[in-house]
């Protein structure tokens, strides 16, 4: 393929993509008003400040998920632009009275951001990483070091690590026929962790509550970028300060 013949098929792409963006964002605002601008507000933050503009843009729509049970809900693939369904309680709402037992004054948009980042990094482990390469999307290197790079620019203070299955001493202390401790298998965050798996199963939110940040950062509502729901940005702080911030 010639030089030339390169470039038209890269600029045709640029125009697909470039097309693509501008009708997600159309259709997010037809659809669901001031909700889907915020969407597109919010994600275009998330895509420059967390993964240096790489991502592609998704279609994102604000709908139910499968039995309510998932905050978010994200398929990517290297074939089509990436889906992203986030849950409209995300934003605060009544579809249940303790939405996955969450209090719901914390819900609110800071919150949403936090759901729409985690769905990004799916995105990015599954486009720009290579995919997951583990027994589980997020029990997985890519996710956990996804976790990791990405706290570390939240401002959050934590070791990311993985589940893994050991072999423990019982607790009854019972010793077996070779005179040794009996031992069990357990599952337990990898050495080296400071906060359980659990947290970087649910990245953002679980880290922030395992540092004990959750319910302050929530319930402030300041977000690092203008946007339709809470308005102007109300600092000049970088993005480590904004989002890590101190209680």
């Amino acid at each position: 393929m010639s030089v030339a013949t390169l470039e038209r098929t890269r600029h045709m792409q640029l125009d697909v993509t470039d097309r693509f963006s501008a009708a997600a964002r159309l259709v997010a605002a037809e659809c669901y008003g001031r909700d889907g601008v915020f969407a597109y507000q919010a994600f275009d933050w998330v895509n420059s400040a967390l993964f240096d503009g790489r991502l592609p843009v998704p279609m994102i729509l604000w709908e139910l998920t499968a039995h309510g049970k998932c905050l978010g809900w994200t398929r990517a693939s290297r074939d089509r632009s990436p889906r992203i369904q986030m849950h409209p309680s995300t934003l605060g709402g009544t579809e249940k009275t303790n939405p996955w037992g969450v209090p719901p004054d914390v819900l609110g948009p800071a919150y949403a951001l936090d759901v729409l980042i985690h769905e990004c990094m799916h995105v990015s482990v599954e486009i720009l990483l290579g995919g997951s390469n583990g027994p589980t999307s997020h029990n997985n290197p890519r996710w956990v070091g996804e976790v990791q790079r990405v706290g570390n620019l939240l401002g959050l203070d934590f070791v990311a690590g993985r589940s893994v299955t050991k072999r423990v001493p019982v607790e009854s202390g019972e010793l077996g026929p070779s005179g040794k401790p009996k031992t069990r298998t357990t599952r337990m965050t990898e050495d080296g962790a400071t906060v359980p798996f659990h947290a970087v199963y649910t990245f953002p939110h679980g880290v922030r509550e395992e540092l004990g940040q959750a319910d302050a950062y929530y319930r402030s509502k300041h977000l690092p970028f203008d946007n339709v729901l809470t308005g102007p940005c109300h600092t000049q702080l970088d993005v480590t300060e904004i989002i890590g911030g101190s209680e």
